[in-house]
C-alpha cells in the first residue's frame, strides 16, 4: 500500500504532502487544509493509498485516510 504524509516542512515553513518512496515533498501550501484536501484527491487516484498526519513537533502519525 503506497503511504503519503503530511506534515511541516521547516526550510519551506509551509505544510507539504511528503512521499516516501521518492524522498521528497510533492506539494506545499501554507495552509494545513489545503494540504489535506491534496492529499485526499491524490489517495482516490493512487488507490490502495494511506495518508498519515505527523503534528508539528511530535513524532507519531496519524492515519487520517485510506483509499482501497
Amino acid at each position: 500500500m503506497k503511504e503519503l504524509y503530511i506534515q511541516y516542512s521547516y526550510s519551506y515553513e509551509q505544510w507539504g504532502v511528503y512521499d516516501p518512496d521518492i524522498e521528497e515533498f510533492i506539494h506545499y501550501h501554507p495552509s494545513i487544509k489545503e494540504v489535506v484536501t491534496y492529499a485526499y484527491e491524490l489517495a482516490s487516484l493512487i488507490k490502495p493509498c494511506q495518508v498519515n498526519l505527523i503534528p508539528q513537533y511530535l513524532l507519531t502519525s496519524y492515519t487520517i485516510c485510506c483509499c482501497y
